[in-house]
């Protein structure tokens, strides 16, 4: 899965979709592994950064929106 700054990204709990909506906002380079800037699209306050090997995994996120 290719990810991109702006894709809509899913969560996904126990093999259901939890309605939980991400925006990748920013990818950053930490320990020679790149990470991803996350922030809830309900809450915009909160950033959460998430190494991007996490957010490929098709059994924890899915892309809702792709911004390609």
């Amino acid at each position: 899965m290719s990810l991109v700054v702006n894709d809509i990204l899913e969560k996904i709990t126990e093999s259901q979709f939890s309605g939980e909506k991400f925006k990748i906002v920013n990818l950053k380079n930490i320990n020679g592994k790149v990470h991803a800037s996350i922030v809830n699209i309900n809450d915009e306050n909160s950033e959460y950064i998430i190494a991007l090997s996490v957010l490929e995994d098709e059994n924890r996120f899915r892309v809702v929106k792709n911004n390609i």
